[in-house]
């Protein structure tokens, strides 16, 4: 079964690519938000930077910061 997206042909609209990057980019802060959230916990519970920094992938500075 094809896609409805490849039967209506909407990658050709200009509003339904604006659509895609509106919610990618709000996909995109979201998961940054869980990074952070994410952080914030595992400095609580007093993990090492360098730990939090290859989970997170948030710089050392950001998670300073937290």
């Amino acid at each position: 079964m094809e896609r409805i997206s490849v039967f209506l042909n909407v990658e050709d609209d200009p509003y339904y690519r604006i659509g895609i990057c509106i919610g990618v980019e709000k996909g995109m802060e979201k998961g940054v938000r869980i990074n952070i959230e994410v952080a914030r916990a595992m400095k609580r519970e007093g993990l090492p930077t360098s730990q939090i920094m290859r989970v997170t992938k948030l710089s050392s500075e950001e998670i300073e910061k937290l």
